[in-house]
């Protein structure tokens, strides 16, 4: 992706716009239906022989985390073949940096979080658990900082990002 392609944009297309908001909802139903996949995981490590996929909230966690990975995937893609906005121009420079890294961050725990509860789910890597079950905390930490730094935007540095994910660019 070349820079000129991310400065020139001014918002995001449609498709990128949908796909940040159907992730966003898909990472709140995970944290949602997070109890039910731990009971469903601890009934089947006390009863091997009980089938592992049990329950909707089960099911709904694997294959909400498995929606994740393809649409992280899929805007990843978007991102490189489409490009970005840039950064608001009065926003500081620190917290451009610690929004890029923000970013970072979270599109590689929207790759490593399905990829670790996959390689647990099906392919039974115990150490998979440990580290989805660790990586779960910063992902709730940054979504948290996503969320503020969307709002901060609008309102303390009164700029337009939160408006450049809602309304797609024309």
């Amino acid at each position: 992706m070349s820079t000129s392609t991310v400065n020139t944009r001014t918002g995001y297309s449609s498709a990128q716009i949908a796909l940040h908001w159907v992730i966003a909802v898909l990472i709140v139903c995970q944290f949602v239906f997070h109890e039910g996949m731990v009971e469903a995981w601890d009934t089947y490590r006390k009863t091997p022989d009980t089938p592992l996929v049990s329950g909707l909230a089960a099911q709904s966690h694997v294959w909400g985390g498995l929606a994740v990975l393809a649409f992280a995937v899929w805007r990843l893609w978007l991102r490189n073949v489409r490009g970005v906005p840039a950064a608001p121009a009065e926003e500081p420079a620190a917290l451009q940096l610690v929004a890029h890294v923000t970013h970072i961050t979270l599109y590689a725990l929207m790759i490593l979080m399905p990829l670790t509860g996959a390689a647990l789910w099906f392919g039974g890597v115990g150490f998979a658990a440990l580290l989805h079950g660790i990586l779960r905390v910063p992902l709730f930490f940054l979504v948290a900082l996503h969320v503020l730094g969307g709002v901060a935007q609008h309102f303390w540095f009164k700029t337009n990002v939160l408006k450049r994910i809602v309304s797609p660019e024309t």
